[in-house]
């Protein structure tokens, strides 16, 4: 989904990953403060409030001086200027004009991005934000019966209408901002509790949990499917001879070839070390040995491990199926039997143990 907080391009050379969310919260902010002002010194210019015209030309200057502070990485002083710029005009132009401009509005959203402020704790960052909004009350107080004698009168309903909708924009920014915020959050939570960080694959965690979830073997109602474990043979020489960085460009490798050799609809995790669970859903025994075998086949090419040496990795696999086993953990137990069986009959092949618990099957052994 499209967020309006999450801009092409790179970040500025001062803001740090984890603030470029507020940098441009408060940059949105000081292109529209800055736009604001300059449109309301030019009807305050024309209208003949000539000091209102004046202040607004050089709240442009401070907003602009804010916006640089920002890029420079500065985000708490430049919300400190945001807040103080537009405290004292907004206090100027209600004592001038009264409230009937509704310019009093544009202290709502200075609450809310004090709230937001990095370099505030939360409960100073809430005392500063409340402390906003009893300057609201405060100044309906002082000036609600502030006369208004300037040319704009006839105007003050469609500048009302205006100044709310103005002010509403750094809310909603705001907003869509935490929102953005919860859901990068919540979805790297959820790689970190998923996701294997060295492969991409599913992580051991998800497998387990899906196996438990998804596949209930014991229920004849369900759809069949396959277990299978496959292990990269010779790994403990490939780490020996060209170390962990050897070892972990082999794993990396070979896990981009399991996940693009498999179907959609297959699970494919890394179950530890140079191990993988895989899933085939609603595939039986004879169905899983072909697709296993032909991946084994077409994984079965040379990786360059440095930049002069390429190595020929094979993998031995060992499946099990729902028709041989009472439950899941059953199921891997048979695949893992399977797959030490592989790795004792010459390796690079796909086996599948015969007459398990009284059910016919067969063994598969394939070498190139």
């Amino acid at each position: 989904m499209f967020n309006i907080i999450d801009l092409p391009g790179s970040n500025p050379p001062n803001v740090e990953q984890k603030n470029y969310r507020k940098y441009v919260v408060i940059l949105i902010t000081c292109i529209t403060g800055i736009f604001g002002h300059l449109a309301f010194a030019s009807l305050f210019w024309v209208f003949q409030v000539d000091i209102l015209s004046y202040l607004n030309m050089l709240s442009v200057a401070i907003w602009l001086w804010a916006a640089f502070m920002n890029y420079r990485g500065y985000h708490s002083l430049a919300i400190y200027v945001i807040c103080g710029v537009i405290l004292v005009m907004i206090t100027t132009t209600v004592a001038l004009l009264g409230l009937g401009f509704g310019f009093q509005m544009y202290l709502w959203p200075v609450a809310c991005l004090a709230v937001i402020n990095p370099g505030l704790r939360k409960l100073y960052g809430f005392i500063f934000g409340l402390s906003f909004i009893i300057y609201v009350a405060l100044i309906h107080y002082l000036f609600a019966d502030v006369p208004d004698h300037s040319q704009l009168s006839e105007y003050a309903e469609t500048i009302y209408i205006l100044n709310i909708v103005v002010a509403g924009l750094p809310l909603i920014i705001g907003i869509t901002s935490i929102r953005g915020i919860y859901e990068s959050q919540e979805k790297m939570l959820t790689d970190l509790a998923t996701i294997d960080d060295l492969t991409g694959l599913f992580n051991r965690r998800y497998a387990n949990r899906y196996l438990k979830k998804h596949c209930h073997a014991t229920n004849p109602h369900s759809n069949n499917f396959c277990v299978v474990i496959g292990d990269v043979d010779h790994f403990k020489k490939i780490n020996d001879e060209f170390g962990h960085h050897g070892g972990d460009t082999v794993l990396s490798v070979i896990s981009t070839r399991l996940k693009h050799a498999f179907r959609q609809t297959d699970v494919v995790s890394r179950w530890g070390g140079e191990e993988f669970l895989i899933v085939l859903c609603e595939t039986d025994t004879e169905k899983a040995y072909m697709i296993v075998d032909r991946i084994r086949k077409e994984i079965s090419k040379s990786i360059t491990v440095d930049k002069t040496t390429e190595l020929e990795v094979t993998m031995s696999f060992g499946i099990a199926s729902t028709a041989e086993c009472e439950d899941v953990m059953q199921m891997i137990k048979l695949a893992d039997d399977n797959l030490y069986h592989a790795k004792n009959n010459g390796r690079n092949c796909v086996v599948v143990k015969p007459e398990v618990n009284g059910i016919n099957g067969f063994t598969g052994l394939a070498r190139t």
